[in-house]
């Protein structure tokens, strides 16, 4: 018992500060309490959606930064 309570307390220190580094990295209009879903769980139907989102985001981003 004690050693499943250490490892889960390693998966919450290790887990907390990327949940909220994505938090953050949410836009002010952005749905934070998907982001923080989508971290997790990736492959729902809605977070891939999400990430292509994100994704497209960051190509246009990439695009401007360019030229």
């Amino acid at each position: 018992m004690k050693k499943i309570l250490v490892a889960a307390a390693m998966v919450v220190a290790f887990a907390t500060p990327h949940a909220m580094a994505a938090d953050m990295a949410m836009p002010a209009g952005g749905d934070v309490k998907a982001g923080i879903k989508c971290f997790f769980l990736p492959l729902l139907p809605e977070c891939v959606e999400y990430w292509k989102a994100k994704r497209e985001e960051a190509k246009m981003k990439w695009e401007g930064m360019k030229g």
